[in-house]
């Protein structure tokens, strides 16, 4: 009897040491998933960061190429606009030289 006692003592003994293997693999198991989300997550969020400075800078280059234009639009406009200042002063100038009558012929 005391022999079976013994025995089933170390079975308990043995049984309670797998469960707390088990338990503490169970445990390691469930850090180590944490673990792994933590870090999925710090990678989503680090692409989530460089597409966003990607959005930046297009948003920015776009802004720029936008600028460009239309200061190529305003010195375009400031050009025609002094082309036709110019045309109109020769035009002037013809007229006035019209309106003298003919030239007398040099002697």
């Amino acid at each position: 009897m005391l022999m079976l006692m013994h025995k089933s003592s170390e079975q308990a003994a043995a049984w309670q040491m797998e469960e707390r293997k088990l338990s503490e693999a169970r445990a390691e198991a469930k850090e180590q998933a944490r673990q792994d989300q933590l870090a999925q997550a710090k990678e989503a969020e680090i692409r989530a960061q460089e597409r966003e400075a990607v959005r930046k800078q297009e948003r920015e280059e776009a802004i720029q190429h936008r600028i460009d234009e239309n200061t190529r639009y305003e010195a375009n406009q400031a050009a025609q606009e002094r082309s036709r200042e110019a045309f109109q002063t020769a035009m002037l100038a013809v007229l006035a030289n019209m309106s003298r009558g003919p030239s007398a012929p040099p002697s």
